[in-house]
């Protein structure tokens, strides 16, 4: 692997994840998917994911929410379970990327079309109990997809909508959730022999970059125009996983 081109997408991705407020992983394996494979970035990216959030967690721990960690330690987990099983089994197979590019392409489109005509998914006209079901099935279908790429957060976030904690709560709970959670998959990932002494040199190499991304986004962020960088952000996905999806269909 060109350690050039691995350095600038860790770069990229965590000054990207940090200034949007949103995934690092999502970025990260969005674009590098279509230069390297899943079993290789997973294991390097979720230890800098871990490291990075953890850092959040400490410098604003005044704001974790109780209720949302309550809300998410029991559906998310079990979600998990079957996607960690996928990843391990199926990691290597064409049609899973093509899954993995149809959601980030779905969530992007989804991302703009909320943004400009203020569409809700889970708004108050599906009612108390069809709400009720469709956070279940979110935080089930959250979970099962991050075990098998570490990018259960868009599900994540439909799900406890609905809790109205705040901006500042989100952003302090949710990484909590992504350190606790990824340390469970990364653990996973050493019997299967996918995490290893070599992945963990790559990591340690990679670190350094992974926070100049992370404290540069935190610069972007203070700086720029969120609604429009986020814009940006999505049309960025959209090309990424467009091409993924045309690579793996006609290679």
């Amino acid at each position: 692997m060109d350690i050039f081109y691995l350095i600038i997408l860790i770069v990229t991705a965590f000054t990207i994840a940090s200034a949007a407020g949103f995934g690092s992983s999502i970025i990260g394996l969005s674009i590098g998917l279509n230069l390297y494979p899943l079993t290789f970035l997973m294991p390097v990216l979720l230890p800098l994911n871990i490291i990075i959030n953890l850092i959040i967690v400490l410098r604003n721990r005044s704001n974790i929410s109780p209720e949302i960690l309550k809300k998410i330690m029991i559906l998310f987990p079990a979600g998990m379970i079957p996607g960690i099983l996928i990843f391990l089994n199926f990691a290597m197979s064409k049609s899973i990327i093509i899954i993995f590019a149809a959601f980030i392409l779905s969530i992007s489109l989804r991302d703009i079309y909320r943004q400009y005509y203020n569409a809700h998914f889970l708004s108050a006209e599906f009612g108390k109990l069809n709400r009720s079901c469709l956070e279940k099935i979110y935080m089930f279908t959250a979970g099962m997809l991050h075990g098998i790429f570490a990018t259960g957060g868009p599900l994540l976030v439909l799900a406890t909508a609905g809790l109205n904690p705040g901006k500042d709560a989100f952003r302090s709970t949710l990484p909590l959730v992504w350190a606790s959670m990824n340390i469970i998959l990364t653990i996973t990932y050493i019997p299967a022999g996918i995490f290893n002494e070599t992945t963990l040199k790559t990591t340690m190499l990679l670190l350094p970059f992974a926070l100049t991304g992370f404290f540069i986004g935190e610069y972007i962020h203070k700086e720029i125009n969120e609604e429009h960088f986020k814009t940006l952000v999505s049309l960025l996905l959209i090309a990424s996983a467009s091409a993924m999806i045309i690579k793996n269909l006609i290679i």
